[in-house]
Order: C-alpha cells, then sequence, then structure tokens
C-alpha cells in the first residue's frame, strides 16, 4: 500500500461541518468535553452483550496464554529471568497450571486468575504473568500478544490507532475473529476493547506505520464476511479520520506516546479553540443589546437572567428529587417566586463583570454568590455555574452568527499547526 494514497483517502472530520456543530454541542454540555466527545454516535446502543461470544473469546485466552506458557523451555526461561522478564516466581506458577484444566467460560477463567490460593507468592506470579496484566483497572480490556505468549514477541512502536465503534453484542465476536487473523498470519497484536460503556471507541488497535496495511487488511476482510456485524457498528469517534466509513484512524502524538490518548489530546486543543473563539466574540459584543419582548437588555443583563433561571431550575429538580431530605430547607414555593427570583437576579448581576473579567483574563475565579432563602437558610452559586450558561449561549451566537462555525474550525487548524 502506497502510504501517501492512504493518508489521502482519510476524510478530514474538521472538513464537515455538521462536525464542527457536534462539536459545539458537546462544549455546552455539563460532563467534560472529552466523554463529551466519546460517545457522539452511540447514545441509542444497547447494554447487551452476547455471553456466548464473551465466554469463548475470554476461555480461548485463557487456554492459549496457559499453552503458551508451557512452550518455553527451561533455558529460555532462565535467560529471561537473567534479563529481567522473570523472577523464579514464573515456576510456581508453572507447577499450578500443570494442574489446571481448559476452561469454557469467562467465569471459569476469572475464577482461576482472581483466585485465593493461600499462597502470596502463587498469587503475585499470577497478578504480574496473567494475560491480561496490562491495563489492569483501566476500565479496558487489553489484549496483546505479547502477554497472551509469555513475552517472546515484541510489541511494535505505537505509531498509529485504529477505532471501531462496534455494538457491544458484536464486540468479543469481532476481538476474537480480528485476533485469530493475526494469529493465521503471525502478526502481533495489540489491542483493547470497552464492554461496559457506552462508546464509540469500543475497540482500539494499535499499530506502527509497519503493520498499519496488514491490519487494514484484515478488517477488509472481516468486513466481508461478517457483513452483519460492521453494519451495525456505529460512526468512528468524531475526532478521527474515517476510512470506509467504519473504521476511524488517529495517528499517535510522538511527544506523548503511551501518555495521553489522539482523542485527549485533540479534544484539549478544541476545547481550548472553542473557549479562545467565545471569548473573542465576548469581547467584541461585550456592549452589544438584546431585544427581550418589550424590553431591551445588555449582553451582561441577559446572561444574568440566564444565571439566574438556571440556578433556580437546579433548585427546584434536586427538591423534587430529594423531597424528604433533610439537606434541602426549601420548599418549591420559597424559591420560585419574585422575591428570590430577583434577589438572585440582583446578586448575579452585581458579580458578573468580575467573573467575566476572570474568565477572559483566564484567570481561575473563586468568586462565590451566598444568595438568602429565608433566616438562617441560603444557597450558594458559583463562577463556574455562571460560566456553564455562558459556555451554553454559544448555541445563541450560532443561530446569529452564521460565520462562528468556520472561525471556530480555522482556529482549531491554526491550532494543529
Amino acid at each position: 500500500m502506497k502510504y501517501t494514497l492512504f493518508y489521502d483517502k482519510i476524510k478530514n472530520p474538521l472538513d464537515d461541518k455538521e462536525v464542527i456543530n457536534q462539536l459545539i454541542d458537546a462544549y455546552t454540555e455539563p460532563k467534560s468535553f472529552y466523554s463529551a466527545l466519546t460517545n457522539r454516535y452511540s447514545k441509542d446502543k444497547e447494554r447487551k452483550l452476547n455471553l456466548s461470544d464473551c465466554d469463548e473469546l475470554y476461555a480461548s485466552l485463557f487456554n492459549r496464554w496457559k499453552k503458551e506458557l508451557f512452550l518455553i523451555t527451561r533455558n529460555q526461561y532462565e535467560l529471561a529471568i537473567k534479563n529481567g522478564l522473570y523472577d523464579k516466581s514464573i515456576y510456581k506458577l508453572l507447577n499450578f497450571l500443570k494442574t489446571v484444566p481448559d476452561v469454557k467460560t469467562k467465569k471459569e477463567a476469572d475464577a482461576i486468575l482472581d483466585g485465593e490460593y493461600k499462597d502470596k507468592e502463587l498469587e503475585n506470579a499470577i497478578e504480574k504473568y496473567r494475560w491480561d496484566c496490562i491495563g489492569a483497572y483501566s476500565g479496558w480490556t487489553h489484549i496483546s500478544e505479547r502477554h497472551i505468549n509469555g513475552r517472546k514477541t515484541i510489541l511494535p512502536e505505537i505509531e498509529h490507532r485504529l477505532y471501531i465503534n462496534a455494538d457491544l453484542k458484536d464486540i468479543h465476536k469481532l476481538s476474537k475473529v480480528f485476533m485469530d487473523k493475526c494469529h493465521k498470519n503471525n502478526l502481533p497484536f495489540y489491542f483493547k476493547i470497552e464492554e461496559y460503556e457506552i462508546r464509540d471507541d469500543s475497540m482500539v488497535i494499535y499499530t506502527d506505520t509497519k503493520l498499519l496495511p496488514y491490519y487494514l487488511s484484515i478488517l477488509g476482510e472481516i468486513e466481508k464476511e461478517y457483513p452483519d456485524i460492521i453494519k451495525r457498528c456505529g460512526h468512528p469517534p468524531i475526532l478521527s479520520g474515517v476510512i470506509r466509513n467504519w473504521i476511524g484512524y488517529g495517528s499517535e502524538p510522538i511527544e506523548l506516546s503511551g501518555e495521553e490518548s489522539f482523542n485527549s489530546i485533540r479534544a484539549k486543543s478544541i476545547e481550548k479553540a472553542i473557549k479562545d473563539e467565545l471569548i473573542a466574540w465576548y469581547r467584541n459584543n461585550k456592549e452589544s443589546t438584546i431585544k427581550l419582548k418589550d424590553k431591551t437588555l445588555t449582553l451582561t443583563d441577559y446572561l444574568a437572567r440566564l444565571a439566574t433561571k438556571s440556578k433556580i431550575q437546579k433548585m427546584i429538580d434536586q427538591y423534587n428529587k430529594y423531597p424528604n431530605s433533610k439537606y434541602i430547607k426549601y420548599t418549591e414555593e420559597e424559591i420560585n417566586c419574585s422575591e428570590f427570583i430577583g434577589r438572585t437576579y440582583k446578586l448575579i448581576k452585581e458579580q458578573i463583570d468580575t467573573i467575566f473579567n476572570d474568565y477572559i483574563n483566564e484567570k481561575t475565579s473563586y468568586t462565590k454568590i451566598e444568595i438568602p432563602i429565608k433566616e438562617d437558610v441560603s444557597t450558594l452559586l458559583y463562577a463556574s455555574d455562571i460560566i456553564e450558561e455562558f459556555n451554553k449561549f454559544i448555541k445563541v451566537i450560532r443561530k446569529n452568527d452564521s460565520e462562528i462555525v468556520n472561525r471556530i474550525r480555522n482556529r482549531i487548524k491554526m491550532d494543529a499547526v
């Protein structure tokens, strides 16, 4: 494969106006920007696994790992111990595994790998040398040829990532088919899968440049042999390039290889670009007015109203959710009345300029506004609550300023240079 032709065929997501609009929408969501980006196309996925495929994958991983450990000779183990790949406890693990039959289910494999044996050396050896020791406690299942075959394989340097938005019920079948095809072709592999959270990148394949075309060829075979699985795949992650409409592509950040992901680095850059454009718009339009019914409001007046409305709605929602909580010392009538609404608006209005000045000068604002409800009862509003409403305001700007989408796209591209 000619790599220049490969790169030329990848669609740049930033060239799609709808993608920029999706990024703006994600920016206004209350969860972190990165979290919002990982789930743009998978919100309707079912949280349902194929347990039979799950058992087949995990049983095959455990059984092959056990088999591969016994294919290593004593001399090879001694050399590996000398080079620091193992310690002497590997022999205790091998003696234990001689007594363990092949498994048929994930539950059986987990019971062996996670069991308590009243032998700390054995338990530590299992923990260190089990096939899934890499990426433990990350929330992902990491599947690496090197850790399945007894550390005989040297994994290639990670230079690229391929993303697949597989349906959860297909993730184990897809993983086993991909792994088996790599094994058949003597190709090392390293990928991870997400089995429980709904994400747009439920399978991530790591590769160097040399192996990249081979993996793409294998994925092409899978596309032909398992069309139903591919049909159920969702759109790749929003920040990835797109190959054949179902495979996402991202280059590994060389300077941070292994430390931070392609998606998290791009998310930070894009979040900053949107924030910078929003601040630039505010600076240019700070003195503008907004007509609301029969009133003309300054921009800060309008934003103070939005913050007031949001604060009171959150308090009402909290009251309705926990009506009998001893920590909620107000009624809906006490906060949803003109007196409290006016008091909240007035206090926000007094502080909003200070909060925005800190924000546009990239200072962390620790301003908090205490709003009395009744005697000895008050509520707090933080600067971050007001900034959250300001961030949502970008949707209003987009309706009235069609060029903001293009300006955000240009900022993102400039930051990427």
